[in-house]
């Protein structure tokens, strides 16, 4: 994969003392973040730590309990849907698609923030959704149903129709998970490089080598909590891994960023 067109710079986006409450209990509480333009930030943690919380709050997608988000300085839940859409892009950890849509329909439905309501998709939106499906290696699939693809191919097209936005913050929930070891690396590639060409990229990821290994700093929650954020060399190292992961962590020699090799502990 190779980047997308370049896009405006992103928006600072922070989250200032967030927290959300389910049903009686925390699921995020006292959390303080700040995504910089032109970063990509990697959110690890032990299951049920807050991680696709964390990216719903940022997203917007959920109501704060507490606190706030901001998107350049002003409260993301204020801006109109239309606008935010357009600055932030969320792909949840699961998407099961039910309309019969061909892949290029779906990806096109990325476009909605910028058609216009009397003139729908433009010429110009039609090349950078090819443009976007080709950087997501699905453009052979382009007229296939949504429903016939398998879990690694839809991962793909999500990230396309993630493309297809232009948004210049990108919330990525497990964008790895489905897919097989080239397409995964070529996904974290891509988001690499869009970091690098001004937007901010946050993405969950469960793989910590490869969460050093991409990401300009990495935060890790634990049981609802943000317990450090930094770059990777800083905060990924067997005490903390030992502590929030229950792992014993082996550093490898040779490499720029930290690299383990896990044992379970006894």
């Amino acid at each position: 994969m190779t980047a997308a067109p370049a896009v405006a710079a992103a928006p600072r986006l922070e989250l200032v003392g967030g927290g959300v409450e389910r049903r009686g209990r925390w699921l995020l509480r006292g959390v303080d973040l700040v995504v910089e333009p032109a970063t990509l930030i990697s959110v690890v943690g032990p299951n049920g730590a807050g991680k696709s919380t964390l990216l719903r709050l940022l997203s917007g997608a959920w109501r704060l309990t507490e606190g706030r988000a901001l998107l350049g300085g002003f409260d993301l839940a204020a801006l109109p849907r239309r606008q935010a859409a357009r600055r932030v892009a969320y792909v949840p950890q699961t998407v099961r698609p039910t309309f019969e849509f061909t892949v290029r329909e779906f990806v096109t439905l990325g476009r909605y923030p910028h058609e216009s309501r009397l003139f729908g998709t433009r010429s110009a939106d039609r090349e950078w959704i090819d443009r976007c499906l080709e950087d997501t290696d699905v453009l052979a699939l382009a007229e296939r149903r949504v429903t016939t693809l398998s879990g690694g191919e839809l991962q793909r097209v999500l990230m396309a129709r993630c493309l297809a936005t232009e948004a210049e913050v990108l919330l990525l929930d497990e964008p790895t998970s489905n897919l097989d070891l080239a397409h995964g690396l070529d996904l974290l590639g891509l988001a690499r490089n869009l970091a690098c060409e001004g937007r901010s990229v946050v993405l969950v990821l469960h793989d910590l080598n490869a969460a050093a290994r991409f990401a300009d700093r990495v935060a890790v929650l634990d049981a609802g909590a943000l317990v450090a954020e930094g770059a990777p060399a800083e905060v990924l190292n067997p005490d903390l891994l030992r502590r929030v992961f229950n792992v014993l962590a082996v550093p490898l020699a040779g490499s720029a960023a930290p690299v383990f090799d896990f044992e379970p502990l006894p």
